[in-house]
């Protein structure tokens, strides 16, 4: 068995192209390559350094505001960039982009170095080691609402390893350190 770790775009492609069995992926576009199970339903949430000493910002901030923060994103074509800025398209906000990542755990890092804000979910700074680095505020008013999704292929037919890699990816999303708003299952 091997594991990569990548975005979600990357994955889903590798999925498609015969490359991986299986992974999680946010917000997958509808492919006749895939097949596709919600597993976890979060809102995305507005990443910033923790200042020390500072009086500790609000634990929401509104989809309006995102414009004055310059932000941290994924490349153009990754899942959550797309749900950011259609969202934000529609609600008349224009976003001020610095620079653009590849790597979630690399814009972790710019962030806690202070270099921007990001747009994440709560769970990829728990699963990051540096939440105690890090404010994470809900964004609302809209909430913005990621689906993680377990993919695999809709053509090649599932090992009994991959079966199991499955069940326990099911069960490792389960136990995430985020509140259990799950997303409805596939009918």
């Amino acid at each position: 068995m091997t594991i990569v770790d990548g975005l979600s775009a990357h994955i889903a492609e590798w999925i498609g192209s015969g490359r991986a069995d299986l992974g999680l992926v946010y917000n997958p576009e509808p492919s006749a390559a895939l097949e596709i199970t919600p597993l976890l339903r979060e809102p995305l949430a507005l990443v910033q350094p923790l200042r020390r000493g500072r009086k500790a910002p609000p634990p929401t901030v509104a989809l309006g505001e995102l414009g004055s923060y310059p932000l941290i994103l994924p490349e153009r074509h990754q899942s959550l960039r797309r749900l950011l800025e259609s969202q934000a398209t529609l609600a008349g906000v224009a976003l001020d982009i610095h620079c653009e990542v590849s790597s979630i755990p690399a814009i972790i890092d710019l962030v806690c170095a202070g270099m921007g804000n990001a747009v994440l979910n709560a769970s990829a700074v728990a699963a990051s080691g540096r939440s105690a680095e890090l404010v994470v505020r809900r964004i609302v008013e809209p909430e913005l609402p990621s689906v993680l999704c377990l993919a695999q292929s809709a053509t090649k037919p599932p090992t009994p390893l991959t079966r199991q890699a499955r069940a326990l990816l099911e069960q490792l999303v389960a136990a995430l350190p985020v509140p259990p708003r799950r997303a409805a299952r596939r009918a």
